[in-house]
């Protein structure tokens, strides 16, 4: 179920089976409104119980720049490069897994000046990345919603990149 700030009344979104993990809402959804959703649980003898309410806002998704998607990249001299989400201040987080799917590193960047393409540059890690890796990044993009006392936020497209 969904509902929001500016929808008040409640919407079935869908009926699931009892093996399905996730949900993805298809919208649609408005930037910087606050969703909020809940889950009805049913038993086999038909009683039911409703989770606890989780909300959350979306904002624009940034715009990926380099390392371009399957781009082979020396880490020792990588500068990450994005386009920012909209025109308001905020922060940015540039996150990079390994193969194994564990986070490796992140970094946030707070930007409160009309720039248009940001960068931060990769660490140089140790032990140093393994010749022949392939890592994932993405950049999420976070604003502070002072009427909820806590931050909505976007998840951008992810690309791979190899290490020679």
């Amino acid at each position: 179920y969904r509902f929001s700030d500016v929808d008040p009344d409640v919407v079935e979104l869908a009926q699931i089976t009892s093996d399905t993990h996730s949900y993805l809402d298809q919208g649609p959804l408005v930037e910087r409104i606050w969703y909020s959703y809940f889950i009805e649980l049913f038993d086999s003898s038909g009683n039911s119980a409703i989770s606890d309410t989780v909300s959350y806002a979306l904002l624009a998704k940034s715009n990926l720049l380099s390392p371009a998607h399957g781009e082979i990249v020396n880490p020792d001299s990588l500068k990450f490069y994005w386009y920012k989400a909209d025109d308001r201040s905020g922060f940015y987080r540039v996150l990079v897994w390994n193969e194994e799917n564990e986070l490796i590193w992140y970094n946030d960047l707070y930007v409160t000046v009309e720039e248009d393409v940001l960068q931060m540059t990769f660490p140089i890690l140790s032990p140093p990345i393994p010749s022949g890796s392939t890592l994932r990044w993405r950049v999420d993009y976070f604003d502070w919603a002072e009427d909820h006392q806590m931050y909505m936020g976007s998840e951008s497209n992810e690309r791979v990149f190899y290490v020679p």
